[in-house]
């Protein structure tokens, strides 16, 4: 896992339907991720939070949403 913390801006380029290894070669390692199937994939925020990527059943990316250091989430949408 990785070491490295991020900023949002950094995550302009991860788009839904990417598959896990395309965000993976992307922005490297996750943080930590959890699940095989469904994949839960967190990215360290600089300043505290965190970007969370949720893959669907061996498929794409189908959500990304922030969480900040309160715990506070905020789901991102994307423009079709």
């Amino acid at each position: 896992m990785s070491d490295n913390t991020y900023t949002i801006s950094d995550f302009s380029k991860v788009i839904i339907g990417m598959t896990y290894d395309e965000v993976i070669q992307l922005m490297g390692e996750p943080t930590s991720s959890l699940g095989e199937m469904s994949i839960i994939a967190t990215y360290s925020l600089t300043g505290g939070g965190y970007i969370k990527l949720a893959f669907l059943v061996l498929g794409p990316l189908s959500d990304i949403s922030i969480v900040d250091s309160t715990n506070r989430v905020f789901e991102l949408k994307q423009s079709e």
